[in-house]
């Protein structure tokens, strides 16, 4: 039988995410955006509110551990005491009597980061890395409020080792995000980053894209954005706090990851002469023969 302590039933849909099927994806995002509160729910209205079928819920309950839904909703019940939402409520649970010592803060950076690299399915992103560097497609990334630095980072990374990589936060032109979506069809990939609070102009340009036929890839946290309901791959970053921000570390690390994977898999002298020719024209950067001179002078 499931352990039916605080943190049991959040700790082992975080380490399932990654084999779950969409429906069993759905089921998990409605009980983090309710805060568990839909697992204390009857089969019936949870499974309305994710969107599947009643047996889909009890499968997904035992495949948990609990042989009984009541043990699940119990189990709900205590996740639901302890889950927090808005940035201000995260920040009530920061204690204030005395000050976070700097080595807590990086164990638990450390270990939310492992947390996150763990979750990794090689298969999985064995196959993300591959649609992100074949250059045939055209790929764009997105990002919100909090996560456009991850979109454009991403693309300025991609643009040096393939063609036709665009941040739509980041158009050169200034267009809004919806000025590209005429172009999109089924044979591009759009790179999503949503991580909570999600952000509704990154859910609805996502969605449109996947309804005229792109590959939509999303990196998002424990919670999963919505855009998970229709993405073909889905990265989970573990970037959970007890402060008013979660951590972003972890996505970092697990970018870096993707990007040597990617590496990996692109052909080594295309590449070499692409960022030769990236190289070719000053852009406003030192380059190593200034470096040099700036060092010796």
């Amino acid at each position: 039988m499931a352990d039916k302590t605080v943190g049991y039933l959040a700790k082992e849909l975080r380490t399932n995410l990654k084999s779950m099927s969409r429906a069993e994806r759905r089921i998990a995002r409605a009980l983090f955006l309710s805060n568990f509160e839909a697992g204390m729910m009857s089969v019936a209205n949870l499974a309305s509110m994710a969107n599947v079928s009643g047996p889909t819920v009890i499968r997904f309950t035992n495949n948990l551990g609990y042989a009984t839904y009541k043990d699940f909703q119990d189990a709900a019940s205590l996740e639901r005491e302890e889950s927090v939402k808005s940035p201000a409520r995260l920040y009530s649970r920061v204690p204030t009597s005395q000050p976070r010592e700097t080595e807590e803060v990086i164990e638990r950076l450390l270990r939310r980061t492992t947390s996150t690299l763990g979750m990794i399915e090689e298969q999985e992103f064995e196959k993300v890395a591959k649609i992100l560097g074949d250059k045939r497609r055209n790929l764009y990334t997105i990002g919100g409020q909090l996560t456009s630095f991850f979109a454009n980072l991403v693309a300025s990374r991609l643009f040096l080792l393939r063609p036709s990589v665009q941040s739509i936060n980041a158009h050169p032109m200034g267009f809004c995000p919806e000025d590209q979506l005429p172009f999109i069809g089924n044979r591009d990939v759009v790179l999503a980053f949503d991580l909570r609070r999600y952000q509704k102009s990154t859910i609805n340009f996502t969605k449109l894209a996947y309804e005229q036929g792109a590959t939509v890839i999303l990196m998002t946290d424990m919670w999963l954005s919505p855009i998970a309901d229709f993405a073909s791959h889905v990265l989970v970053v573990d970037s959970e706090t007890d402060g008013p921000y979660d951590f972003l570390t972890p996505c970092m690390a697990l970018i870096d990851t993707l990007h040597e994977k990617i590496l990996a898999n692109v052909n080594f002298e295309e590449v070499q002469e692409r960022i030769r020719l990236c190289e070719k024209y000053p852009r406003g950067l030192l380059g190593e023969d200034e470096l040099v001179q700036e060092r010796a002078a």
